[in-house]
């Protein structure tokens, strides 16, 4: 099983590879560079991005720039500044994997939407366990 987690050289993003390397996934981690380091057309079974807001949609627009394609997506933080930029992301993010997860260490209130798209779901654990039963 292959993962990759953008932004992995941070704080949040660590603790996403070792989890992941702990649930038995090879792990591919780059931060700023990830540009310079992504291979077009390349597959994992799940991409975790952990980077802080505002490179949410640069990061995301890179990935289906590239062709860049995944089982699961893991988006750390909310990943946009407002509602027009967040349903763009949602929008790039089904483009990368048919199924999207937001990780949200605290609840949140959404001022602006009511109904978040029912293509992201909402996880505020992070558990190898739950990572390895999403993948099967």
């Amino acid at each position: 099983m292959k993962a990759l987690v953008l932004g992995g050289t941070g704080v949040q993003g660590s603790r996403w590879v070792n989890n992941l390397k702990e649930a038995g996934f090879e792990v591919e981690a780059y931060g700023r560079n990830y540009k310079e380091k992504l291979e077009p057309n390349k597959s994992y079974d799940i991409i975790v991005i952990a980077v802080s807001v505002p490179a949410f949609y640069e990061v995301i627009e890179y990935l289906t720039k590239l062709g860049i394609t995944s089982k699961i997506n893991i988006i750390e933080k909310p990943g946009a500044t407002n509602l027009d930029e967040y349903i763009k992301i949602v929008e790039m993010l089904s483009k990368i994997a048919p199924y999207s997860f937001m990780f949200l260490p605290v609840k949140l209130e959404y001022k602006d939407l009511k109904d978040p798209p029912k293509e992201v779901e909402y996880i505020g654990a992070l558990n190898p366990e739950d990572i390895k039963e999403i993948n099967n």
